[in-house]
């Protein structure tokens, strides 16, 4: 919901920049749950929008604005805190006290909706401008959380008529609804895949046995206690404070609901796999939801059933309208990729002609989402001899002997080694772990600002896609890139080959204290992976893939070497994407890239070590961690192997 999202403290609020002659135009800013943009485009609107009320402090649109791109800003963790907009909300109750949009952005900034103080200002933005479609979650959240039906049938059929809500995403959330059995439970995890839900269960009366229940909502005890007693469950007896995590937390509430009710469980598709972890091999994939079921059963048939039978797709064949939501709903129709690939393979299997028509949507749906590639991967199966039947030397030919039982990837994990890995598991039809460990594709070219994407391909791309094969592998899971090393681990162990070197190994990320010692190549000291404490050689080459903005136009060490004499792009301008795996000059145990191009996950949660493309060079040192929240385009990750046998 888009009020639980974490805060991340870092600086100040974007204030106006100098403007060109040819300035850009104020936009409409939308909360990313409705519109997807890139940071660099809220920073640009966050300046636009401040210069602009410097002279005009009384307009209550250009303050909606100003407040919804720094929020977006905070969320992105672009050095906007809470505290921040906390103090834009104080300003716009000096400029604007008796607005909508002062009334609407107190409410809205102020938490989940619970506090009466904050639902007077809701009731005021309503009575000031009853029609205004932002109101419509926010009221939707408000009588949700007392369970009140009546009302909640209301803020429906008015938020249906607003048509403020992509057809594309009710669609959707239809599918998911569809994906359920009779009197299930259906957990979802966010905006896009419970308010359109529950729109279409209040307004339209579809599919109102199902008790769609949003996990961040459901945290909060009396509205939790609501629930349990509607569904005849026992009331637990634990909250937030008994646990030791949020996680541990979050576990204990759907514990509690598997074993407490008859009802069907289900998970909405795109829910986060922590959600499950703990039984993850009970969980199936049925098309737009996952099924909780200790009992194997016929997914396929239950996935054919529903695409034929039961779903609405036109919307993926065709769009029909100019939807501002459009990139939003392209980057959720990703998750249909995974069961409409079953099916594929399933209509392949038994030549059924309707393989074709499911392959067209699978390409069009991957062509949004940038992922050809690994879609042509599975559906083409090319790929090398897998599991039991590979050649060990092709899994471990990359690395690097460190000690006697230790083994270091000399690079990261590819896009080529990492599209092995799950054509392995289509081969073997392990298509719950294939829905897991999917890495969903990057819009690389949003991520870059107006004056960037302007240019050519070839500029932007001197140094290769970003998508290309020797590519390090990008936005996947912590839980995806261990359940790789297991993958690696068993193919291995379970080889029969007699050029096998070993008897029995573990591949696995490194320890963070291991990690630093392969940066290091072993040394005491050393700031960054070469050694040295400049990114620059002394021909002015930079020596690793980072942000390097910050960094003095003349090399290190030699005044009169302005510029790189190198012909290799990645040396001239430090890459503006990951590059390839083997960039730049390997450190003395002959791993590359140990500092920058991504930043690399470590056994222990929540932390990246090395720098990626897009950290600055000063805080991309070797001793330096990251704190990580999920899979990133700026995060990836390297083996070792350690030899037991």
């Amino acid at each position: 919901m888009k009020r639980f999202f974490t805060v991340i403290a870092l600086s100040i609020l974007i204030t106006a920049p100098c403007l060109a002659d040819d300035e850009p135009k104020r936009q409409t800013v939308y909360s990313l749950v409705k519109q997807r943009q890139t940071t660099e485009w809220y920073k640009e609107q966050a300046g636009l929008w401040g210069k602009y009320l410097e002279e005009n402090q009384t307009d209550g649109e250009a303050w909606l604005n100003y407040y919804t791109a720094n929020r977006m800003l905070k969320i992105y963790n672009q050095g906007v805190t809470h505290e921040d907009l906390i103090e834009l909300v104080d300003k716009m109750e000096q400029a604007i006290p008796e607005s909508f949009e002062f009334h609407y952005v107190k409410y809205w900034n102020g938490g989940n909706g619970t506090d009466p103080k904050l639902i007077e200002h809701l009731q005021k933005a309503f009575e000031l401008e009853p029609n205004r479609p932002e109101l419509n979650d926010d009221f939707m959240t408000y009588y949700e959380l007392k369970r009140d039906k009546d009302n909640l049938e209301k803020v429906a059929k008015r938020w249906l008529a607003s048509n403020d809500i992509s057809p594309n995403l009710y669609a959707w959330n239809y599918n998911m609804l569809q994906s359920t059995e009779e009197d299930a439970i259906l957990f979802t995890v966010g905006d896009n895949d419970t308010y359109p839900a529950i729109v279409l269960q209040h307004a339209k009366g579809i599919r109102t046995d199902v008790a769609v229940i949003n996990t961040s909502l459901i945290a909060i005890k009396d509205y939790r206690d609501l629930w349990l007693k509607e569904l005849g469950m026992a009331p637990m007896n634990k909250d937030y404070n008994d646990y030791k995590s949020w996680a541990e937390f979050e576990a204990a509430i759907i514990n509690h609901f598997k074993t407490n009710t008859s009802r069907p469980i289900y998970f909405a598709i795109s829910a986060h796999p922590r959600l499950y972890q703990g039984f993850k091999d009970e969980v199936h994939n049925v098309g737009m939801a996952l099924k909780w079921s200790p009992e194997k059963f016929d997914n396929i048939a239950v996935i054919k059933r529903n695409y034929e039978k039961k779903f609405l797709t036109d919307h993926l064949k065709v769009e029909f309208q100019n939807d501002i939501s459009q990139g939003v709903a392209d980057h959720a129709n990703a998750n249909y990729l995974i069961s409409m690939l079953t099916l594929y393979n399933h209509y392949e299997e038994s030549e059924d002609t309707k393989a074709e028509e499911i392959r067209l949507l699978i390409q069009r749906i991957a062509e949004k989402n940038n992922m050809e590639d690994q879609v042509e991967q599975v559906i083409n199966k090319k790929s090398i001899a897998l599991d039991s039947d590979i050649d060990p030397r092709i899994l471990t030919k990359n690395m690097i002997k460190i000690n006697d039982t230790m083994y270091a990837s000399s690079s990261e994990v590819s896009n080529k080694d990492y599209m092995y890995f799950m054509a392995a598991l289509l081969k073997h039809k392990d298509f719950e772990t294939l829905n897991k460990v999917k890495n969903p594709g990057v819009d690389w070219i949003s991520m870059l600002s107006d004056d960037q994407q302007k240019l050519d391909e070839n500029d932007l791309f001197a140094n290769g896609h970003p998508d290309s094969p020797d590519m390090p592998v990008v936005n996947v899971s912590k839980e995806a890139a261990e359940t790789y090393c297991e993958w690696l681990t068993e193919s291995y162990n379970g080889s029969t080959h007699k050029k096998k070197a070993h008897n029995k190994v573990i591949f696995r990320l490194p320890t963070e204290k291991e990690w630093e010692y392969l940066a290091k190549s072993g040394k005491e000291q050393s700031a960054y992976a070469w050694g040295g404490p400049y990114v620059r050689n002394a021909k002015g080459c930079f020596l690793a893939n980072l942000d390097v903005s910050d960094v003095d136009k003349k090399p290190a060490s030699n005044e009169n070497d302005l510029f790189c004499d190198s012909n290799n792009p990645t040396d001239q301008d430090g890459g503006l994407f990951p590059v390839s795996v083997k960039s730049y000059i390997p450190n003395d145990f002959g791993l590359y890239n140990m500092t920058g191009n991504v930043s690399e996950m470590v056994k222990e949660p929540g932390i990246a070590k090395g720098g990626s493309w897009n950290t600055k060079a000063g805080i991309a040192t070797i001793e330096n961690k990251e704190t990580i929240f999920g899979p990133s385009p700026e995060l990836g990750f390297r083996v070792i192997m350690i030899v037991k046998d």
